[in-house]
């Protein structure tokens, strides 16, 4: 029992560092150079605006991405930002821009609805603080609709909820999501811990038998 335990455990360990080795391997590796316009997986959304032609801002904190929408929910592209592996904040300037703040580096960039920088300003000010404190998990349109993040965590999503009450999916992952992290994390790490808790669960029960 004690080998079959050690075997359980060594297994365990090694389906959990695959996991976490092929999603890092996934969001280092992404097609970043390939082209703007391939959908990646939503991959831990971190906040959501959307400006005033109806289109959906999407900041990816996993990919240190944005992905654009239009108001139908069809993929438009996406861009990288620096955010240096960290989580960022992400809302709409007063000039409609998409203003960008990477929690590691105290700056707030301010990109064009295309993708374009446009604004940099980097300082320790209080707009920053600010900024870094706000988690926007919800957007309004102008024609009173909400947009929610829902499910962050594991296959993520977006609803709308309109003003009558009703509620659609807007936007969802790719299936080929799956191939990407951070689903690797989740697949291999709970396959790990399974492995090594089931022959507890067995030993325990022979042990009252």
């Amino acid at each position: 029992m004690k080998v079959l335990l050690a075997t359980a455990g060594v297994i365990s360990i090694g389906m959990c560092v695959s996991g976490l080795a092929l999603s890092f391997y996934s969001g280092m590796l992404s097609p970043k150079s390939k082209s703007d316009f391939i959908e990646m997986p939503l991959g831990n959304p971190c906040g959501i605006v959307v400006n005033e032609k109806g289109r959906i801002f999407i900041g990816s904190c996993f990919y240190s991405r944005i992905q654009v929408y239009e108001e139908t929910g069809e993929f438009d592209k996406g861009w990288f930002v620096n955010a240096g592996g960290g989580d960022f904040r992400i809302r709409l300037s007063n000039d409609d821009l998409i203003e960008i703040a990477p929690l590691r580096r105290k700056c707030i960039w301010g990109y064009s609805a295309e993708g374009v920088l446009l604004r940099t300003e980097c300082s320790n000010s209080t707009s920053f603080w600010q900024f870094k404190a706000a988690n926007e998990q919800r957007a309004d349109d102008n024609n009173g609709n909400s947009y929610l993040i829902r499910n962050r965590i594991v296959f993520p999503y977006i609803v709308r909820a309109c003003k009558d009450g009703s509620q659609d999916v807007i936007v969802m992952s790719p299936i080929t999501g799956i191939l990407w992290g951070p689903f690797q994390i989740y697949l291999f790490g709970t396959t790990g811990l399974l492995i090594f808790i089931i022959p507890y669960i067995f030993r325990s029960r022979r042990a009252r038998t």
